[in-house]
């Protein structure tokens, strides 16, 4: 018997032919970040070149899973897609967030949406006001969404949360509850939840109206866990708002999430600004810009990850006058895939004013990978007055 050898054949790859990489960092969401690599790495180098932890991962070529045994042996061919999943890990509910719930009494609803519910409410006016905290090393895939990812790149660093009002209702100009006997209630909105940045935290304050009184409140739950399952949770309960104010929501503030994507592309007029405006009588004023990819450049030359610059200017104006005034350009100048939030805060004379914001810097338009997507996230109108006016 003969034996013949033969040789596999050789596959050219071309320079500049490349690999579409998909990461999906829950199985819960549908947001992908995108990378595109050199053909012909395998996937365990394909993994290590975009920086991604090679454990817990379900992996894909074209719709075909690859065992992780084989991760060094499979060698990506050029134009083919891989997908890769992370798949969630023992404790990935634990030290979710931090809840700061203050009861006290009024009812100023206006339109919003909490889904805190009291269990053992036995009919002074009870109201709840709360502020939720989102730490952004917390890992709360399960509960709220991340900020909008699209990258262009991956990288290894933490995940920043978003977090926005829960489900609880709002009645506005409605009337105050009369609760009689032992139920468990989800208390309607006393006041419109807002969110607040300090730092990459994020911060939502929340107020909730129980009822006429007295009443025994107990069991506060967030869906159907306990509040005290939460890490870093305190609240107030505040049985006469007449004789104590509340201290964790003390002032309405009146938000707008805007969620604009922000560009400016060749060609564009600079003058191409976005405009909102905020609600009556407001005495201070936010904007909340986001850049849930980070801001970055990749050189092409090279493959190092350099400083990008992105500036966002914000000018303010009394409602109609047309008279802008400029507000501190939000500058950011990093090389970080990390999701990065900033807020410029103004006071102003009591008014409403017309607030219009634009993405100075223009759109990359080069060879190389650029991180600079930008967003318009939130409008705010702060009031200098007591936000329980309720006088029984």
């Amino acid at each position: 018997m003969q034996l013949v050898s033969a040789t596999a054949p050789v596959e050219i790859i071309a320079p500049g032919e490349g690999v579409d990489v998909y990461l999906r960092r829950s199985p819960l969401r549908q947001e992908r970040e995108h990378a595109r690599v050199p053909a012909g790495l395998s996937v365990a180098e394909i993994l290590e070149y975009c920086g991604i932890e090679p454990s817990r991962l379900y992996v894909t070529i074209n719709g075909h899973a690859i065992e992780a045994k084989n991760w060094s042996r499979v060698r990506v061919k050029p134009g083919a897609v891989l997908s890769i999943v992370k798949v969630p890990g023992k404790g990935a509910l634990r030290s979710i967030l931090s809840l700061v719930v203050a009861v006290a009494a009024l009812f100023f609803a206006v339109p919003i949406a909490g889904a805190l519910g009291l269990a053992g409410v036995a009919g002074a006016t009870s109201v709840i006001a709360a502020g939720i905290t989102i730490v952004g090393s917390l890992a709360i895939n399960a509960l709220f969404p991340p900020a909008k990812p699209e990258a262009p790149a991956i990288d290894k660093t933490k995940t920043l949360y978003s977090i926005g009002g829960g489900k609880n209702s709002a009645n506005q100009y409605g009337a105050i509850p009369v609760v009689f006997g032992h139920h468990r209630i989800s208390p309607p909105y006393a006041a419109g939840a807002y969110t607040e940045l300090s730092g990459d935290d994020q911060y939502l304050r929340m107020l909730f109206v129980v009822g006429y009184g007295p009443v025994s409140i107990s069991d506060l739950r967030i869906g159907e866990t306990p509040i005290d399952r939460f890490a870093d949770v305190s609240y107030e309960i505040i049985e006469n708002h007449l004789t104590e104010a509340p201290t964790l929501y003390t002032k309405p503030v009146f938000e707008e999430s805007v969620q604009i994507l922000l560009e400016n592309k060749i060609g564009w007029s600079l003058s191409s600004w976005t405009q909102r405006t905020t609600a009556d009588d407001v005495d201070e004023i936010s904007v909340d810009i986001s850049f849930p990819n980070g801001v970055y450049r990749y050189q092409k030359k090279d493959g190092k990850r350099v400083n990008y610059q992105v500036v966002v200017e914000v000018e303010y104006a009394v409602a109609g006058s047309g008279a802008w005034v400029s507000l501190p350009a939000i500058g950011i100048t990093a090389s970080s895939s990390q999701a990065i939030r900033r807020s410029v805060i103004r006071a102003v004379a009591r008014g409403q004013y017309d607030i219009r914001v634009r993405k100075a810097s223009p759109d990359y338009n080069g060879g190389d990978t650029v991180s600079e997507t930008t967003y318009w996230t939130a409008l705010r109108g702060r009031r200098n007055a007591s936000v329980v006016s309720f006088n029984k």
